[in-house]
């Protein structure tokens, strides 16, 4: 088997691992990333909790483009995050976002485009 991509979510352990949690639970379906930085549908990664001592092959099975204050409802819903309404998406990941654009000295507007991706668990990945 090919060397996978491995990656987390999140900036920080405790998003990371809350997030990684999301997913191990099967709440967590779906994730957005700024447009340009997404991946292929159908690719095969490696998701990590903060520490990577957990670790879960996953597949991408969409993906599309659209506008952050074009999300909707059901997207949010598969995120997972919070009590799962568009309304605490939209302000988790406005705060994301503006910090992402800052680093990249871009400033956040409604009409960023997102990468939102749809995944599922392919297995457990055991570790030492």
């Amino acid at each position: 088997m090919k060397n996978l991509e491995e990656w987390k979510f999140g900036g920080n352990k405790k998003e990371s691992d809350e997030l990684f949690a999301l997913v191990l639970s099967g709440k967590k379906t779906a994730t957005c990333c700024l447009f340009g930085y997404g991946i292929e549908n159908d690719t095969v990664s490696i998701l990590t909790n903060f520490d990577k001592s957990e670790k879960l092959k996953i597949k991408i099975t969409k993906q599309y483009i659209c506008k952050f204050c074009d999300v909707t409802k059901e997207h949010a819903r598969k995120e997972g995050e919070g009590d799962l309404s568009i309304e605490y998406w939209q302000t988790v990941h406005k705060k994301y976002f503006t910090k992402e654009l800052k680093k990249l000295g871009k400033t956040f507007t409604e009409n960023i485009e997102l990468c939102c991706e749809e995944f599922i668990v392919l297995e457990k990945i055991k570790t030492k």
